[in-house]
């Protein structure tokens, strides 16, 4: 039995991920703040095709909230294969006009919350065979910039080094890491500051793809991963953006 641990998994790039997985014979934790009833929707999705999963709800950024997150999973098993560090919030505010509080709380979700994740998920990471884990980035982390993305950027980048720690640290237990870095999403992330219509449609069209990135292309790389085949892919930072980086 294999074990993968997802945050912020109730909808978007983690319920994609999550989906995925399970088709692939993954027991699933589901993790989220409060959304209960599209965290149940994932889980009688995944129950649908054949799986397993559980629900583990809890802050990413709150050390108490993680603590309990290991501690309904150690119910389950003290082994984890894969853990996906998904969530993320983003407030699309100038530096100016952003509250200290706004910055805090994103640094502390995007950043913060993998750290704490990756920390507490350690022990049982250990205990698996081949454990790994995939950081979910941002091109505005690496490549991009904004001027919205102050608290954001800094984070994904943060992470990027995070990772590279861990890499080196946690070779000696056969633990790999990597981050993905998506391209623009419809996504709730996105709706939620706001996003437009017509950006989506303009950053589209200006891809050499022709479209936009979506949770599925981030979910199929996450499958790549986890995959034989990847084997000897490690500490890498993976750009899934249709080559709109290079414009």
């Amino acid at each position: 039995m294999k074990y993968a641990l997802i945050t912020g998994s109730s909808k978007g790039v983690g319920r994609s991920i999550a989906l995925n997985l399970a088709k692939h014979g993954y027991t699933i934790f589901i993790n989220y703040i409060s959304d209960t009833q599209n965290a149940e929707q994932v889980m009688d999705e995944i129950k649908a095709q054949g799986g397993t999963s559980y629900l583990v709800p809890g802050d990413v950024s709150s050390e108490a909230d993680v603590k309990i997150i290991f501690e309904n999973i150690i119910k389950i098993t003290n082994q984890l294969d894969v853990l996906v560090n998904n969530a993320a919030i983003d407030s699309a505010k100038l530096i100016e006009e952003a509250s200290v509080e706004e910055l805090k709380k994103i640094i502390a979700v995007d950043l913060v919350g993998p750290i704490l994740m990756s920390k507490f998920a350690l022990p049982f990471l250990k205990k698996a065979e081949k454990s790994q884990i995939i950081n979910i980035g941002s091109r505005l982390g690496k490549e991009k910039t904004s001027p919205t993305t102050g608290a954001y950027g800094a984070s994904k980048a943060g992470l990027i080094k995070f990772s590279q720690v861990c890499v080196l640290e946690w070779s000696k237990y056969g633990i790999k890491v990597n981050v993905i870095n998506p391209s623009l999403m419809d996504t709730n992330l996105t709706r939620n500051i706001n996003m437009a219509d017509d950006k989506f449609q303009g950053e589209a069209e200006k891809n050499p793809m022709k479209r936009n990135c979506t949770p599925e292309d981030i979910a199929n790389v996450v499958e790549f991963l986890i995959s034989p085949k990847a084997e000897f892919i490690n500490g890498e930072v993976i750009g899934v953006n249709g080559g709109g980086n290079l414009l």
